[in-house]
């Protein structure tokens, strides 16, 4: 808090603040994590980078001036997962952030995770990316926040087939289809799982690929 308050006061622009942060397992010893440590905090006007997942923010971490979060709705408590990175995107469109690189706060990692329901909250990852399509100021974070959320149905695509097969597939491919026609770099998954559910595993199995096709022609000619 001491650290945090002190860079607010210095940044006197930036309204909320927050720190690097560990992650440590049930008996506190420290986690690695290559994805996380990428996700170096950034300072200043930080909403891009946060819809596109490029920048993580622990809940512990953040501190905020009052009048800031008030001015924002609080938490939005129908946003069952996601809820807080929803807090930090409304936070991140009305005042620029200091951030410290110095992790100051430890999340524990263990079995019993609320989020451990990926299906639910991948769904209510959806929601808050449909949300901020409304809310974000210009025409290329909508469109930024639209192909987000089509890329969180295909995660969901490829979830219900491993769950339930087939009746799973196709239980979540229209959606996935209808929320992606507009995105061309989502065009492959939408081929891939469309075909998916016309030919048969067994089939696609037996199909020779590439490297089988040109290994056959080697013993051919040899």
């Amino acid at each position: 808090l001491e650290v945090q308050v002190r860079a607010l006061y210095e940044h006197a622009r930036c309204r909320w603040s927050y720190t690097a942060c560990e992650r440590i397992d049930e008996n506190g010893n420290p986690l690695s994590n290559q994805k996380l440590a990428a996700m170096a905090p950034r300072d200043g006007w930080i909403l891009e980078p946060l819809l596109r997942l490029e920048t993580a923010i622990a809940m512990p971490a953040v501190v905020a001036e009052r009048d800031l979060i008030n001015a924002i709705g609080r938490f939005d408590e129908r946003q069952r997962y996601g809820e807080f990175h929803d807090l930090c995107l409304r936070l991140a469109m009305k005042s620029e952030v200091v951030a410290i690189a110095q992790p100051l706060c430890s999340v524990r990692a263990h079995d019993e995770h609320y989020s451990g329901d990926r299906v639910a909250a991948h769904t209510s990852w959806m929601q808050l990316y449909a949300k901020m399509a409304e809310l974000v100021p210009d025409s290329q974070l909508r469109s930024l926040c639209l192909r987000m959320r089509a890329e969180q149905s295909w995660t969901l695509v490829r979830m219900g087939r491993k769950a339930s097969g087939y009746r799973g597939l196709l239980t979540t491919l229209p959606r996935a289809l209808m929320l992606s026609w507009r995105h061309p770099r989502l065009w492959y998954d939408a081929l891939r799982n469309t075909v998916s559910v016309v030919v048969p595993d067994a089939f696609r199995s037996a199909s020779p690929g590439p490297e089988q096709v040109h290994g056959k022609e080697r013993q051919r000619l040899q």
